[in-house]
């Protein structure tokens, strides 16, 4: 007659803790594809240049895996690009050299995103980080072309909201950052070019799977 009140308990224990490790179970097995875009602010090559001062477009491409019922791990392709249309440069002694220069990004990541359980509006805020290499290809006419890749990180803050259980749209402000791109361009100058730091506003949809 004792033992049967400690199995009892036992039996108790186990179901909740299955009831409670279900859902988040359930949850980690579920996939997120999505595509979308956005525009990304100007980067800046050298001190003072302007060269490429333009805001540009980007699409991007993601895939997200659930972890739990609030984190995500997640991966991003971006791609975007400048053309630069002079040499314009605060300082008068240097310029970049004459082409003009084209630079590509490809931005690839591979982070976390905490995302909040959606209220009764089915918005809800998040917020990732992602370590990202970045693949950089310059090409100029007069100088000639390189590519490299450099790594840094992608941080971003922004809402998501749910559509229902096949799709969801998200959208927010993305922080990317690369270390130094070159030390010396051309060979031998005295500048080279400078990290990649700018700020972008992206808007995607994604497509669910069910969770299995």
């Amino acid at each position: 007659m004792l033992g049967r009140p400690g199995i009892s308990w036992r039996i108790v224990l186990a179901v909740s803790l299955t009831a409670s490790v279900l859902p988040c179970a359930v949850h980690a097995a579920s996939w997120s594809i999505g595509a979308g875009g956005g525009v990304v602010g100007p980067y800046v090559p050298t001190e003072g240049s302007n060269e490429f001062s333009s805001i540009v477009w980007m699409p991007f491409a993601s895939a997200s895996r659930g972890l739990n019922r609030t984190l995500w791990l997640r991966s991003e392709v971006v791609y975007f690009g400048y053309s630069g249309g002079h040499s314009g440069h605060g300082d008068t002694n240097f310029q970049l050299p004459p082409g003009p220069p084209e630079v590509r990004f490809l931005p690839v990541a591979l982070g976390v995103r905490w995302q909040a359980p959606p209220g009764g509006s089915g918005i809800s805020p998040y917020l990732e980080f992602m370590p990202t290499a970045f693949a950089v290809r310059w090409e100029q006419t007069t100088y000639g072309s390189f590519t490299r890749v450099v790594p840094g990180f992608t941080t971003g803050a922004g809402f998501h909201l749910h559509g229902n259980d096949s799709w969801s749209l998200s959208y927010g402000f993305q922080l990317r950052h690369s270390a130094q791109i070159l030390e010396e361009w051309p060979p031998g100058a005295r500048e080279g070019l400078d990290p990649l730091t700018n700020l972008s506003f992206t808007l995607g949809v994604a497509w669910r799977t069910a969770a299995k």
